[in-house]
């Protein structure tokens, strides 16, 4: 997305409401509409209200990226009777640009691939946590300077220091490329003899949602955890949360929620400015597909890739395309052929490359270009 660019999104059916909330999340645009249409079929007897309702809830249960990075929200809320509409326009003030949003995602994705041939093809949850308390101990140092960067994943990447806010938000890129899910808690912590805010993270494992300091694991013996019953107890002595919003129920909704949306069927319409994410429409302020069928079609991978969690660089001296999403990435070599200098466009034939790197299955995104 670029700097400032705004979004609409339109849905007609509860599901697409709760959908719609998480891309915008996800995109982490400065503003967003979100436009609710059929009255009829989404609410009941007070639609501000009810939309209302809905967006405190994911806001509640948000344990997102996002989140982390947020500086300030204002959300803006109408209802259009005549019409059976009613929408919510949302102002997000962020702590990084969408250039360091997709810069960070895809130093993640790096870091992730080295720590995970560091640990070998088989390796427990414990010594995933370790090898990235080690990596996390030798790159970085806990500071506070009182600067924005302090609690910044991009600024923890740049400066090699920061606070538990930007360690949880770069713990939240890294951790899914070692194979489990990660949520950003925030919450209370008792450093020495005094509560104060802090943030951590929680991770899902076979044993279901384990909380993860990494931040106080710098300064300690072991990392804090809620591992084992005996850890689980230290952890809770030190760290407070609320359990409505990061009950396992909470975060196991938000995650469904959030992988609901990221396994849906992209559809991508030439020379259009709206494009479907399963069932939400999204109008951008340029095409994300140009071209025809007969001479080709030309895909904006840096407007499309945010609002699906993804991002992408390209490596001018390999001459290369890295293109990454969540927890796995891709290399495409040759990037120079497949890319259109003037306007930053990429062949549309990197969508197949790019898919099959999902698995292929019933579960993964499918790109349609109509």
């Amino acid at each position: 997305m670029k700097y400032g660019e705004n979004i609409t999104l339109s849905v007609d059916t509860p599901r697409g409401l709760l959908n719609a909330l998480v891309i915008s999340q996800s995109a982490m645009a400065p503003e967003c509409i979100i436009e609710c249409n059929g009255r009829r079929n989404m609410f009941g007897g007070n639609p501000l209200q009810e939309l209302q309702q809905t967006t405190n809830y994911i806001n509640s249960i948000d344990g997102s990226f996002a989140k982390s990075q947020l500086g300030a929200t204002t959300y803006e809320y109408r209802h259009y009777p005549l019409l059976g509409k009613a929408s919510v326009k949302i102002n997000r003030a962020y702590m990084c640009t969408p250039k360091e949003l997709n810069d960070v995602r895809c130093v993640a994705a790096e870091i992730g691939s080295i720590l995970k041939a560091n640990l070998g093809k088989q390796y427990s949850f414990e010594q995933a946590v370790r090898e990235y308390q080690k990596w996390i101990n030798h790159y970085f140092d806990y500071k506070n300077t009182g600067r924005i960067s302090d609690h910044t994943a991009i600024g923890l990447l740049t400066n090699r220091t920061g606070v538990c806010q930007s360690i949880a938000a770069v713990t939240m890129l890294v951790f899914p490329y070692l194979g489990y899910p990660v949520i950003y808690v925030s919450g209370d912590a008792k450093g020495g003899r005094e509560w104060g805010p802090h943030a951590w993270n929680a991770i899902l494992t076979a044993k279901g949602w384990i909380h993860v300091d990494f931040t106080f694991g710098m300064s300690g013996f072991i990392t804090p955890t809620t591992n084992n019953a005996i850890f689980a107890k230290a952890f809770m002595q030190g760290h407070k949360w609320d359990e409505r919003c990061f009950s396992p129920q909470s975060m196991t909704r938000y995650t469904e929620l959030a992988n609901g949306v990221f396994n849906s069927c992209v559809d991508l319409f030439e020379n259009k400015k709206t494009i479907f994410i399963g069932d939400v429409a999204i109008t951008t302020t340029e095409p994300v597909l140009i071209g025809n069928m007969s001479d080709g079609h030309w895909v904006n991978l840096f407007r499309l890739l945010p609002l699906i969690g993804g991002s992408c660089e390209l490596l001018t001296k390999t001459d290369q395309l890295r293109i990454c999403l969540y927890d796995k990435e891709i290399i495409i070599n040759n990037a120079s052929s497949i890319i259109d200098g003037s306007n930053g466009y990429v062949s549309v034939s990197v969508i197949n490359k790019f898919a099959t790197i999902l698995g292929g299955n019933d579960t993964s995104i499918k790109f349609k270009v109509r």
